[in-house]
């Protein structure tokens, strides 16, 4: 990754660590979104080979699995508080 020329530096506004400007709940609203079309997505992979092909198979059960697996993990990071600990909500030039 290139360096940005010193003009460009120079425009940047100055960090402001006293009262940062922040993104709100932008990653809970875009990670409830997507989870919520994953598990449309899978219950009608499921119904599709449960109710239809009547023949349900190991992905079946390992994507049942990670969905899971990675829906409470997220869960968990976000109502524990430890969502804001990577400077989501924080600018990339205020960020210490």
């Amino acid at each position: 990754m290139r360096t940005p020329p010193p003009e460009v530096v120079e425009s940047w506004p100055a960090p402001n660590y006293v009262d940062p400007e922040t993104r709100g709940q932008s990653l809970l609203v875009v990670n409830i979104t997507l989870l919520g079309l994953c598990l449309i997505a899978l219950a009608a992979r499921l119904w599709s080979r449960l109710v239809i092909l009547r023949s349900p198979g190991l992905d079946d059960l390992l994507i049942t699995i990670a969905i899971v697996s990675s829906s409470r993990g997220k869960l968990q990071h976000k109502l524990t508080g430890h969502a804001d600990s990577h400077h989501w909500p924080s600018h990339n030039c205020s960020s210490r």
